[in-house]
């Protein structure tokens, strides 16, 4: 059973995040790149930051096993959780203006974008028009050998599209509880780094849970709520290559190093999350709602890694092909390595509520939680409360 819970982790984590940053890769994110230096990290946390901010979500939810109630001694709940996120309306566009005046280098104009762009969950397609780079380059009169300064246009660049669905699905899971001493538990999530084809994804982490209603003498004894405490932490990698969708140089600039290796594009994300939190419970027969408070907190870093080719005014441009030093190029190729690393974190007080149904070991739970960002988790799995004395 563990083996086919983890084989669908690997197949829904490997198509869930695959359906995400192919919408980037496919349809020209890596095109925030031809905006160079001074503005592709602004471009990609605007864009590409609720991606982030949704996978360092997943990391704190669905630790709870949909219950108050801790296990008993030798008791499991082996379960599978697969949850989505929804991206809330001012993390869904960007201004372009606002971005691209951050680049000293490069005066941009927006030509046709509009005052507004989607990201990644916004509206569905590419904004119209593009943004025009242009940049200050001296050059040489060929009849007077004066020097003088000009400004060329060094890219047309469309902004990278909405994929027109405002949510995300986090990073699914296995997770194993075992009962330990005294109503506490101890919580394992664990997926080996997996790989498909240009991608790779892995994760881990753990938890505790402890029952807080068992030290109050007044109510320890009541049987029909629970209410107890927990904490965890948890770790995600994740590897995406862009293969045939690499970024090329342009076909209209001066390439001076045409031996540069670009299929080596990637995107590479790891993150990190705790929470620590509380829940009350009750149990109705096999029926336990529930309703929690937790504050969490996720931090993700996400790099396009690799050699990645960028237009920049060429100085040695000369329209005039009867004069000497003919050079048609107003833009050469620069090689940028490594350009994107943008790091992005989340911190909220969350309100959680959810409920699980039990059939003899089978359990069937859901959340929704309530923060900066709303997230809903399902869960599916085996529960047993406690091997001593035996107890489903």
């Amino acid at each position: 059973m563990r083996t086919t819970l983890l084989k669908a982790t690997a197949i829904l984590s490997i198509a869930g995040l695959m359906s995400t940053l192919q919408v980037s890769a496919q349809d020209n994110a890596a095109q925030i790149v031809k905006s160079g230096a001074g503005t592709v990290n602004d471009l990609a946390n605007v864009y590409m930051g609720p991606l982030m901010k949704g996978f360092g979500l997943g990391l704190a939810d669905g630790w709870n096993n949909n219950t108050a109630r801790t296990l008993g001694t030798g008791g499991f709940d082996l379960r599978f959780n697969l949850g989505v996120c929804m991206v809330p309306t001012n993390d869904q566009s960007y201004n372009p203006n606002e971005v691209f005046k951050s680049n000293s280098n490069i005066t941009w104009v927006n030509n046709g974008v509009g005052g507004s762009a989607p990201s990644m969950f916004g509206t569905s397609g590419q904004p119209l028009g593009t943004m025009d780079g242009y940049g200050k380059v001296r050059l040489t009169n060929p009849i007077t050998n004066l020097p003088f300064d000009t400004t060329l246009l060094v890219t047309k660049m469309q902004l990278p599209p909405g994929g027109g669905v405002p949510y995300s699905v986090t990073m699914p899971s296995v997770q194993l509880s075992v009962g330990i001493y005294k109503n506490t538990e101890v919580m394992i999530r664990f997926v080996p780094q997996i790989a498909a084809g240009t991608f790779k994804v892995g994760t881990w982490g753990v938890g505790v849970k402890h029952s807080i209603k068992q030290w109050i003498p007044v109510i320890k004894d009541q049987k029909i709520w629970d209410w107890s405490a927990l904490a965890s932490y948890s770790q995600f990698t994740s590897e995406f290559g862009f293969g045939t969708n690499s970024l090329k140089p342009d076909s209209g600039s001066f390439n001076p190093n045409p031996s540069i290796d670009y299929t080596n594009q990637k995107i590479t994300m790891t993150g990190n999350g705790f929470t620590i939190g509380t829940l009350v419970s009750a149990k109705l027969l096999f029926f336990t709602p529930y309703v929690g408070f937790n504050y969490s907190y996720s931090s993700m870093n996400m790099k396009f890694e690799g050699n990645f080719p960028v237009p920049v005014p060429d100085e040695k441009y000369q329209p005039v092909s009867i004069l000497p030093n003919y050079h048609p190029f107003q833009t050469k190729i620069s090689n940028l390595a490594d350009p994107i690393n943008v790091d992005g974190s989340i911190s909220n007080v969350r309100v959680n509520m959810g409920a699980r149904i039990k059939l003899a070991v089978l359990i069937i739970g859901g959340e929704y939680s309530i923060g900066t960002y709303n997230t809903a988790t399902l869960s599916v799995g085996l529960n047993l409360q406690s091997i001593k004395p035996f107890k489903l």
